[in-house]
């Protein structure tokens, strides 16, 4: 009878080995990390596959990128836990993709997951659930197991203690241990120091990666070599960002944002400079202060360049992530300016001016920004 019972115990052992369906593949390494599965403690290797419920740890030096069935990239950092909680996808059938991180850092590339079926893709980080509208998004899990979520593109839901919070492209999410929620604005510095400080530096472990560990994705195969012994991935999550923005996306993500905010009283605030004089003389200095004045919620701006020439809010007119504007009084003359929002949420803007009165007139450029925090 045990006998039977040892067979029986080996059979469905080997069961659920040989019907573990792999849904990743490590794609890019660098120093030590593990596995656990089903107990066993197994060492990273390029181009192995990940199965679901698999548990990877980093050590204090590490970086690991994984590329899931969907195209989803994560990258985890040095002394980080990340766990597969669940995840299916096939292109005919309903996907889903939960994921746990821990502890430590990880960055993340939404996959077609991400845009076929957002609502089923999720991070639980500690005290929040992280949920996406399509997206990029760094989370940092610390040892008092407060949390930190940064939205680099598009947007997410983070759900604390059954409360949601939005938080938009350009800004991070902060949730102390007892579950005190911050939104702020981050810089391209703050980025910049997130990474360096999370995401370890070293040289790329070489292994054996099959050609069916590589991602199809173009943007990604441009970033490998054409041979696939000894093959070396390298972290693409920048790139792929990079591609995302210069392709316009952002921009649009951007019009949306601001068509979005509503407040009255953004100030920005800067210097402008005059490229052209036209006629007799000049009435403007060749550079001095610009000032620009926007109601999101009606959609109109007043630009005040020296502080005398201004262009009228009433001829405004927006369009996506610009604007253009008129001005035709007895006083200030005639002219006409134009303006484009940028940075991360808009705060950011630059244009052209054109300023006529009588014979004489100057056309030139602006660049104004706000400290203000939109909304």
């Amino acid at each position: 009878m045990k006998y039977l019972i040892k067979i029986a115990l080996i059979v469905l052992l080997l069961s659920v080995t040989l019907f573990a369906k792999d849904v990743a593949r490590v794609t890019g390494l660098s120093g030590d990390a593990f596995i656990q599965r089903d107990g066993t403690k197994i060492e990273v290797t390029l181009g192995m596959a990940l199965e679901e419920k698999d548990t990877i740890t980093t050590d204090s030096r590490a970086k690991v990128q994984i590329i899931f069935e969907d195209e989803t990239i994560i990258s985890l950092g040095k002394n980080s836990k990340f766990s597969i909680k669940e995840y299916f996808f096939e292109e005919t059938k309903e996907p889903v993709a939960k994921f746990a991180m821990l502890k430590g850092a990880m960055r993340t590339i939404t996959g077609k997951i991400g845009k076929v079926a957002p609502e089923k893709f999720s991070v639980e980080a500690k005290t929040a659930t992280i949920g996406i509208r399509g997206t990029n998004f760094s989370v940092l899990v610390g040892d008092d197991e407060s949390v930190q979520v940064f939205c680099t593109f598009g947007a997410i839901s983070v759900n604390v203690n059954g409360a949601e919070s939005v938080v938009n492209q350009g800004f991070y999410i902060i949730i102390s241990p007892d579950g005190g929620v911050e939104i702020k604005e981050f810089t391209p510095q703050d980025l910049k120091e997130m990474k360096e400080q999370n995401f370890a530096k070293g040289e790329s472990k070489k292994g054996d990666a099959l050609q069916d560990a590589i991602a199809t994705n173009e943007t990604q195969l441009d970033n490998t070599r054409e041979e696939f012994d000894n093959i070396v991935i390298k972290d693409i999550t920048d790139s792929v960002v990079d591609a995302e923005q210069t392709a316009g996306t952002i921009a649009t993500n951007l019009s949306d944002l601001i068509a979005g905010y509503s407040m009255s009283d953004a100030l920005y605030t800067g210097t402008y400079s005059v490229t052209q004089t036209v006629g007799l003389g000049t009435n403007l200095q060749t550079s001095g202060v610009a000032e620009l004045m926007v109601d999101f919620g009606a959609d109109t701006v007043n630009l005040s360049i020296d502080g005398g020439v201004v262009f009228f809010d009433e001829a405004t007119q927006f369009n996506g992530s610009s604007f253009s504007v008129n001005e035709n009084s007895i006083d200030s003359g005639v002219g006409s300016a134009s303006g484009t929002f940028k940075g991360a949420t808009g705060n950011i803007v630059e244009g052209n001016f054109f300023h006529l009165n009588g014979s004489n007139g100057e056309k030139g450029i602006y660049n104004v920004t706000t400290e203000q925090e939109l909304h």
